[in-house]
């Protein structure tokens, strides 16, 4: 069904007057049409840029005149904000921005309903390998992620499918995950590993994904119990405020066999917790949306491993640990964390000048400070830098 709705919408796009290589920014939260739209966007060869639920308008303009976006897909209103009302307030600033696409029901004048382009797609005629001429080679840019704008004006990178899938390949097999698993997606699926393991390992290996588009820990126990689920998606945060839930005696945990973590630091003490209070196992995964995944732990080593350490490389990954001079330091020596591999991203999308900032000989600056263990595993230490959020 996926595939065919994707299959649809990458039509209906093409049919509206998108072409290859076009650009469109999309701001939804956890739902079917952000999914459908990031693998249709591959299938039609239009770039899709995933921008996060809490960007407003210094955000979204500058991120819209930057990728010189055709379009722009949001909800009218999410979580009491008019995301159109935004965009009104700045459009005439944007020539380049022909079409607006809304999500859901609710449709402002002069917009595009998502799912009335799905239906376009049904209607038109093409060959039945038509979207192979279209859809985007491995080794190019298919989506471009965000970063989180910690330090200013968010910065875009550019993510390859070659490297999502291979990346996502070797999580499904260090998390052994496979077709009787459901994953549950408790994180925007717009970034970070588990975004990666989402879009390209759930289907990959035949598994079913459950979306939940705003975390409560009511959802989080409802949702488990109700659909099953065995793989949870979650983030420290989210973590601690379902520890503190009063209720959690009163629902079914018994399908839930992990926890897997990505983005900030995990405190070792909270998975700790979680493990106990759940009955499963809490695994992390590393890596930054600026240059793409880096290391994740596996299911079977011991909670030493799994939540001490963000675990090994992905396969082929190489990290290394270097001081304020850029000379390797001593295995257990903590320094700045460096990497290369294949699934690096190729950098930031139409900078290059930040590219030649940040990569160095082929290796990527994380900024973060680190140290490897005696048997590879990477243990992350924080920012270089202290940043005020």
């Amino acid at each position: 069904e996926v595939s065919r709705k994707s299959d649809q919408l990458a039509l209906g796009l093409l049919d509206l007057g998108f072409q290859r290589d076009d650009v469109i920014l999309v701001q939804l939260p956890n739902c079917i049409e952000l999914y459908l739209l990031i693998i249709a966007g591959e299938k039609a060869g239009i770039t899709i840029v995933t921008a996060q639920n809490t960007f407003r308008h210094n955000e979204i303009s500058a991120l819209l005149r930057h990728v010189q976006a055709r379009g722009i897909v949001i909800p009218w209103e999410f979580r009491n904000f008019n995301h159109y009302d935004m965009l009104m307030e700045f459009r005439p600033e944007l020539p380049r921005l022909e079409h607006i696409i809304v999500a859901w029901d609710k449709l402002p004048e002069g917009t595009i309903s998502f799912d009335s382009l799905i239906k376009r797609g049904a209607e038109t005629k093409h060959p039945a390998d038509y979207l192979q001429k279209t859809r985007f080679k491995p080794y190019e840019i298919t989506r471009v992620v965000t970063t989180s704008g910690t330090t200013g004006i968010p910065k875009c990178a550019g993510w390859e499918t070659c490297a999502l899938r291979y990346a996502a390949s070797v999580i499904a097999r260090r998390w052994e995950i496979g077709p009787d698993d459901t994953f549950g997606a408790f994180y925007n699926i717009i970034g970070g590993g588990l975004s990666i393991f989402s879009l390209y390992g759930v289907p990959l290996v035949g598994a079913k994904i459950v979306l939940l588009d705003r975390y409560t820990p009511e959802d989080f126990c409802e949702l488990v119990q109700k659909e099953r689920i065995t793989v949870a998606g979650i983030v420290p945060a989210e973590v601690a405020r379902l520890l503190e839930h009063p209720d959690m005696t009163k629902y079914d945990f018994s399908s839930l066999r992990m926890l897997a973590h990505s983005t900030t630091l995990l405190p070792f003490e909270l998975a700790v917790r979680a493990e106990e209070t759940l009955g499963c196992r809490y695994v992390q995964t590393y890596g930054t949306m600026d240059s793409g995944p880096i290391a994740c732990a596996t299911l079977s080593e011991p909670r030493e491993i799994r939540v001490g350490t963000v675990g090994k490389p992905y396969d082929g990954n190489e990290v290394k640990i270097v001081d304020d001079n850029g000379q390797e330091v001593p295995q257990g020596t903590t320094g700045e964390v460096l990497v290369k591999g294949p699934t690096s991203g190729s950098g930031y999308y139409k900078n290059l000048e930040l590219i030649k900032e940040t990569w160095k000989d082929g290796w990527f600056d994380t900024t973060n400070q680190g140290s490897l263990d005696k048997d590879g595993n990477l243990i992350i230490m924080g920012r270089r830098r202290d940043v005020i959020i």
